[in-house]
C-alpha cells in the first residue's frame, strides 16, 4: 500500500531526539491499490456449501458471500481513510520493527496516560468511537478528570504505508 510517508528514522538513526525517532504518518491508499483489491474481489472463488448444518464449520458460503460483495461495492474505505486521519499517526521503530500507532493528546492538563491495544483480528479504528470521550469528557458532557492522553499502537504489521 501507498500510503503513509517518507523514509523511516529509528534508533541508531538521526540526532536520537523525540522528533526523530517519530515520524508522523497519515494513512493513504490510492485509487490504483482499491481497484486491484476490487479485480480480487471479483475473481475470488465462490465457495461450495460444506455439508451438515449452516454454520456447523464456521461461516456459510452464502455469508462469505455477502461478505466478498459487500467489500467489492458497498465498503466505503475513502470515509473510514478520512475519519482515521483525523488523528494523529506516527510509526518509530523498535528492535528492527516499524511501529505504528495513534497519538491524541487531551486538552485536560492533568489527564492520565493511557494505552488501548485491540486483539487479533482487530485495528485501532476499534477503538474511533472512544478516542473523544475519554481525551476531552468535558466536550462530551462529562468529568474531566477522567481525561486521558491515548496511545492507540496497531497490531497490523501495514496499515496503508511502506516502509
Amino acid at each position: 500500500m501507498q500510503g503513509m510517508s517518507d523514509g523511516e528514522v529509528g534508533p541508531g538513526r538521526g540526532s536520537g531526539r523525540p522528533s526523530d525517532l517519530l515520524r508522523p504518518v497519515q494513512i493513504r491508499v490510492t485509487d490504483r491499490e482499491l481497484d486491484a483489491l476490487r479485480a480480487r474481489l471479483v475473481n475470488a472463488a465462490r465457495l461450495p456449501e460444506l455439508p451438515g448444518r449452516p454454520g456447523e464449520y464456521g461461516g456459510s458460503a452464502a455469508s462469505v458471500q455477502a461478505l466478498v460483495d459487500y467489500w467489492r461495492d458497498g465498503y466505503d474505505w475513502p470515509a473510514w481513510e478520512a475519519r482515521l486521519n483525523e488523528h494523529r499517526h506516527y510509526v518509530t521503530t523498535i528492535d528492527g520493527t516499524a511501529v505504528h500507532f495513534l497519538q491524541v493528546r487531551s486538552p485536560e492538563p492533568d489527564a492520565l496516560p493511557l494505552l488501548l491495544t485491540h486483539g487479533w483480528p482487530g485495528t485501532v479504528a476499534e477503538f474511533l468511537d472512544l478516542i473523544g470521550p475519554l481525551s476531552d469528557p468535558r466536550r462530551y458532557d462529562l468529568d474531566p478528570v477522567i481525561a486521558f492522553d491515548l496511545v492507540i499502537p496497531s497490531l497490523m504489521r501495514r496499515l496503508g504505508y511502506r516502509r
